[in-house]
């Protein structure tokens, strides 16, 4: 099997098997700076589990992105993202007040997905950047902060008191959520100076 990442041929041991190149792939990948987009075999792109439990393939073909673009590129999504977000929410807070329930639950279902991304990028891009401690510990209250009114947020729909919801997504989830901008902004502006 030939093993190309970024149509570079990868040096192998013969009879090496998908366990180990993945490993390979994956070390040639970190020692560049790099991190795996995308793979494939014979030109059928796979996931990590499915590239190491197919059978057979001659042509593997890893792609490559830098982590200083996949830094500058989730960040940017985060950014554009949130303004969505944040009018989702106020579209389930809506659907409460005008008692639509399995329209709002259906919806809050996506943004709460969102949320979690959301708070993925932030999380993630801020350790892979080297953000300051006191920022850490900051970013942290922050972060348990809006976990405990998405419990609370939880706590009232269990009991069925949805415009306390419509409330809490209005007057406390949505502005915490607000509240993280300045901090994706700051990660985007650090991201353009301080990552290699």
């Amino acid at each position: 099997m030939k093993v190309f990442v970024d149509d570079s041929a990868l040096d192998l041991r013969s009879g090496a098997g998908k366990e180990e190149i993945l490993r390979e792939v994956l070390a040639t990948c970190a020692s560049r700076g790099r991190v795996l987009e995308t793979i494939s075999v014979d030109g059928v792109v796979l996931d990590e589990a499915s590239f190491v439990a197919l059978e057979g393939g001659s042509r593997v073909e890893v792609s490559t992105v830098s982590l200083r673009d996949l830094i500058r590129s989730s960040l940017q999504e985060a950014v554009g993202y949130l303004p969505k977000l944040v009018r989702g929410l106020r579209t389930v807070a809506d659907r409460l007040e005008a008692e639509e329930k399995a329209q709002a639950l259906s919806t809050l279902s996506d943004a709460l997905e969102g949320i979690g991304w959301f708070l993925r990028v932030l999380a993630d891009t801020h350790a892979l950047l080297g953000a300051r401690p006191a920022e850490g510990e900051e970013l942290a209250h922050l972060l348990a902060a809006l976990q405990e009114r998405l419990e609370k947020l939880s706590r009232s729909l269990e009991g069925d008191r949805s415009f306390e919801a419509a409330f809490l997504l209005r007057e406390e989830i949505v502005p915490a959520l607000e509240g993280l901008a300045p901090r994706i902004e700051a990660l985007r502006n650090l991201s353009e100076g301080n990552v290699n």
